[in-house]
């Protein structure tokens, strides 16, 4: 691994940095990693946009974020 590593860093130029640090496969994870471009989605399905904002959470005066209860008990024993 280290020899490839050499070799590639030996051979980057400003023209060929993307081919070589496989910027394709990068670009293609981080836009999966955020919804963009995920096999099998189908983005033309219509989605629900009425959902409740800000979201139901509790933020107590100290700062502390609290879920309400029915949430918390959900969490807790799962």
């Amino acid at each position: 691994m280290q020899a490839d590593f050499n070799r590639r860093w030996d051979a980057a130029t400003t023209e060929n940095i993307a081919d070589l640090a496989g910027l394709d496969w990068f670009t293609t994870q981080v836009r999966q990693l955020y919804g963009f471009a995920v096999p099998g989605t189908d983005y033309d399905r219509p989605v629900g946009t009425n959902v409740p904002w800000p979201a139901p959470v509790l933020a107590a005066a100290s700062g502390d974020v609290r879920l309400p209860e029915a949430r918390a008990t959900a969490a807790l024993s799962g």
